[in-house]
């Protein structure tokens, strides 16, 4: 079993260590909310690497040799909805979260079913960023345990 020392277990430091090694891949296809959500994580000092479709994230996903650390998905996407792009990559085990967003009153619900590591309501801006950040701290601690760093 892998013991961590408390101070390992400090958000700041966590994310610290993780954050230049980790990149969003989102997917949205309307402009003028990429544009949007490209700004917000940037300004928070994430690496975001953006694209309009389903077909083009699993692209992405595929060819990328980096990794990324979180997938932030419209639901709405045209051609592959974003419900089902997160049940592909689910379904692969890859080791990244997920939210899946949208203005959709029953997000939640097609969140949970899909397998979504969260959901985000679009009209709720302000959270993205703390949503972010969280899962990223969980995906870092997970992470330092299986490769067993202390």
């Amino acid at each position: 079993m892998v013991q961590i020392a408390s101070d390992d277990l400090d958000p700041v430091v966590l994310i610290g260590e993780h954050l230049a090694a980790c990149r969003i891949l989102l997917v949205e296809d309307d402009p003028d909310q990429r544009h949007l959500y490209r700004l917000l994580l940037t300004q928070a000092n994430y690496k975001v690497i953006d694209v309009p479709d389903g077909e083009q994230a699993l692209l992405s996903l595929e060819s990328d040799d980096e990794g990324y650390g979180l997938l932030l998905v419209d639901l709405g996407l045209p051609g592959m909805r974003g419900d089902v792009l997160i049940s592909s990559v689910k379904a692969q085990k890859r080791p990244i979260k997920t939210i899946l967003m949208s203005s959709h009153p029953e997000l939640r619900k097609v969140a949970q079913y899909c397998g979504a590591d969260a959901s985000f309501f679009k009209l709720n801006i302000t959270q993205l960023s703390p949503l972010v950040k969280k899962l990223l701290i969980e995906k870092a601690l997970v992470d330092r345990m299986v490769s067993g760093e202390n």
